[in-house]
């Protein structure tokens, strides 16, 4: 008999170690890639925050018609314009065509909501409770007229 060769009971003890390992491991990075979307997401408003504070710099207005004008004149990068959970994002309909200076630092322009106050921009609607935060809470995310991008609890 090999002396270097595994038996069965090593080689089941082995897997079972694995085994208990990935369970550990596994909701770990489920949860980080979760975070990683909100990241992202929260990335794209900020990059589509900064295409509508220039269009509004440009035309001394917020653009009428949400996302055709910022898709065609400032992003150049199409896949900011959508969420990386899935669906789109929307404008705040009372914002649609408002000059910026009429705006209150902590309105709402653009959300990943579904609500029926915002303008949904793509084919494929947001949905509200896309996201979860760290603490388990479900909401959207939401980019402010002050330019930050704040998590928005839904109840």
């Amino acid at each position: 008999m090999n002396k270097h060769s595994f038996n069965l009971i090593e080689l089941v003890v082995s897997v079972i170690v694995f085994a208990l390992l990935a369970a550990v491991l596994l909701p770990a990075f489920s949860r980080a890639r979760a975070e990683s979307r909100i990241s992202a997401c929260r990335a794209n408003l900020l990059h589509i925050g900064n295409a509508i504070e220039l269009y509004g710099r440009n035309y001394q207005r917020y653009p009428d018609e949400f996302p055709r004008k910022i898709e065609k004149e400032l992003v150049h990068h199409p896949a900011a314009l959508s969420c990386p959970a899935g669906g789109g994002y929307g404008f705040a309909k009372k914002m649609l065509g408002k000059k910026p200076s009429e705006a209150h630092w902590d309105d709402i322009i653009v959300a990943d909501s579904d609500s029926p106050e915002f303008v949904v921009g793509s084919s494929a609607p947001p949905d509200t409770d896309r996201h979860a935060d760290s603490s388990g809470r479900t909401g959207f995310n939401a980019l402010r007229a002050d330019g930050s991008v704040k998590f928005i609890p839904t109840p």
